[in-house]
């Protein structure tokens, strides 16, 4: 079962719901030998869940590009690496995408730590914003021809949370179109 919070439930007041969900997929070629590449999963949902502050998102195109357009992260994560405070509220952050070359370029000195053409990196220079512990598997939303997409999913990033001079990595989507239509092929 998956806990939903702040839906409706049947008497009309706002609290928790229990959603239930069917099978899931895990990418059959995670983890590769070179890191963290394919770390994507499909949890579909055995019901509609509605809600006024939650929307579809749409797939992006193979050909959509996201750095220099409007893109945000969101989670539950922990605020801050150096504790295990958890947030009241869904975190989010304006954050702007950087090429995969800088980005492996900024994490090169690290031990195992390898960019892949699957990722995109995400970076606010000089900013504390960025993925945190438990946010593993959240959206990177960007604007394309004013309407959003799921860019990335949370994959990996430093565990102190403050993002610069390391960037945040995500699963670049529009680079499993075809897996995440077939996910058992």
């Amino acid at each position: 079962m998956l806990e939903v919070n702040g839906l409706t439930i049947d008497n009309g007041q706002t609290g928790m719901r229990i959603a239930h969900f069917e099978p899931s997929a895990q990418h059959k070629e995670y983890p590769t030998p070179d890191g963290f590449g394919n770390d994507i999963a499909i949890i579909r949902l055995s019901e509609e869940v509605n809600h006024v502050n939650a929307e579809k998102i749409n797939l992006p195109t193979e050909n959509d590009i996201f750095m220099g357009k409007d893109c945000w992260i969101s989670g539950w994560g922990k605020i801050s690496g150096s504790n295990n405070d958890l947030p009241d509220a869904l975190m989010k952050a304006k954050i702007n995408v950087i090429s995969n070359d800088d980005c492996a370029s900024r994490w090169s000195s690290v031990q195992g730590a390898t960019v892949l053409d699957t990722n995109i990196c995400l970076l606010n220079d000089g900013d504390k914003q960025s993925a945190c512990n438990g946010d593993s598997g959240g959206p990177l939303v960007c604007k394309v021809n004013d309407v959003f997409v799921l860019a990335g999913v949370t994959s990996w990033g430093v565990s102190t949370c403050e993002g610069s001079p390391y960037p945040s990595v995500y699963v670049r989507v529009q680079k499993y179109l075809d897996w995440i239509k077939n996910p058992n092929e």
